[in-house]
């Protein structure tokens, strides 16, 4: 596949003739395209040469259409798209339309080889199938995907290398480069002015110069979009829905339940899991409902992250946090400095945790008397071993770098 070869593209563009040039377009007199990719164990170079040569723009001693020149320097003469677009992409609402089914199904069919994290096609809902291939054909969803996809880091052993030189009629030259492995070997760093553009009209350009067994002219092209990159997206947008996703699934099974909680609560995720919980406050081997709740009344970064068990096809334990939430929230924000930091800090998430019937749950304490035994503040743990009942445990921060912090009033 073309996005697992370290590639490098070398194009050399001289402009000139400003008597042939359209729409205040610089003329190109001549474009050298170097182009070449080390993989494993092999490696491939090409070179084209494009010269303006007896009133025509040859390759290889053949006439080529001249409009392929206009539509290059055109593409040149763009403004900078500072982050990938879709409709640019070529993910017009056409192509995801058409591809919507097609893309979910080639996942699905990838399920045994590339396991996809979450979000199983062969044990889903018809409404999470549904969901998916609906998903696949929303603009906003898939633009956010195909953000996410550029975001990534590629990993390779081979270093991925293009480069750029254009010379502009005046003397004056641009040097624009890439180190990326992405579709259309985007982005180029346009060095003179130390941007960054996502352009593909670019790479689609030099693509229509080059012969079709030219190194590196699939994937300037952009031909790879029907095959390995529907899979790609496909597995992103997965990973903008995956909340809803779960939660389709877990109201099929406990719907109840989650109807017991829409009468106070808005539920912003809510999965089972056969496995602990995500907050690894319940032990391995427990099936809990894992949901995320939020009262309209409170600061929209504090919510409850509740974990009750599931067992017999039944959730256990809902009235016991139903009559604790209050009592955990108002305790929370009844200290004055954390009350206000909550509001002051609207980008950092506040969890309220509750688990086995209790806020502070035995896995977070032993751990914590287990730290303060390490730092010498036995005492400490024993106090609030003794009011565990009374505690409760605020989860700061995001799911890989948070932090646990107990509140427990006293008095005096």
């Amino acid at each position: 596949m073309f996005h697992r070869l370290s590639c490098s593209l070398i194009i050399f563009l001289v402009w000139h003739m400003p008597a042939r040039s359209q729409g205040g377009l610089k003329a190109i007199l001549q474009v050298v395209i170097e182009s070449s990719w080390v993989g494993s164990n092999s490696r491939e170079r090409s070179e084209v040469i494009i010269r303006w040569e007896d009133g025509a723009f040859k390759l290889n001693g053949q006439s080529i259409d001249g409009t392929l020149m206009t539509d290059l320097a055109t593409a040149l003469s763009e403004p900078v798209i500072a982050e990938v677009d879709t409709d640019n992409f070529g993910l017009t609402a056409g192509w995801l339309k058409q591809h919507a089914l097609e893309a979910a199904q080639k996942r699905a069919e990838r399920e045994t080889d590339v396991i996809p994290l979450s979000g199983y096609w062969s044990a889903a809902l018809p409404e999470q199938k549904e969901l998916l291939i609906r998903s696949l054909s929303d603009h906003g969803v898939v633009k956010t995907a195909l953000r996410s996809i550029f975001l990534k880091p590629t990993f390779s052993s081979q270093e991925v290398v293009t480069s750029a030189t254009i010379i502009f009629d005046d003397g004056s030259r641009t040097l624009i480069e890439s180190h990326s492995a992405h579709e259309y070997m985007l982005p180029w760093t346009i060095q003179t002015g130390r941007q960054i553009t996502y352009n593909a009209n670019i790479s689609r350009a030099l693509a229509a110069l080059m012969p079709a067994d030219a190194t590196n002219q699939a994937g300037l092209a952009g031909k790879d979009l029907g095959d390995e990159f529907e899979v790609e997206l496909a597995n992103a947008v997965m990973g903008e829905i995956i909340d809803k996703w779960n939660l389709v699934a877990t109201e099929a099974k406990v719907g109840d339940t989650l109807a017991r909680l829409r009468k106070n609560y808005v539920i912003e995720k809510a999965d089972l899991l056969e496995f602990g919980s995500r907050e690894g406050i319940s032990k391995y081997g427990e099936s809990n409902l894992d949901a995320l709740l939020h009262r309209a009344a409170d600061p929209p970064n504090l919510s409850y992250q509740m974990v009750l068990p599931f067992t017999e096809g039944r959730v256990q334990g809902l009235d016991g946090f139903l009559h604790a939430a209050a009592g955990m929230r108002v305790q929370v924000m009844a200290i004055p400095w954390l009350k206000a930091y909550i509001r002051e800090h609207a980008e950092i998430p506040f969890r309220i945790v509750f688990a086995a019937g209790k806020s502070l749950s035995d896995a977070p304490l032993s751990y914590f008397s287990t730290d303060m035994q390490s730092a010498g503040k036995e005492r400490l743990a024993e106090e609030v071993r003794g009011k565990q009942a009374e505690t409760v445990l605020l989860a700061v921060g995001g799911l890989y770098h948070q932090s646990y912090w107990i509140v427990m009033l006293t008095s005096g």
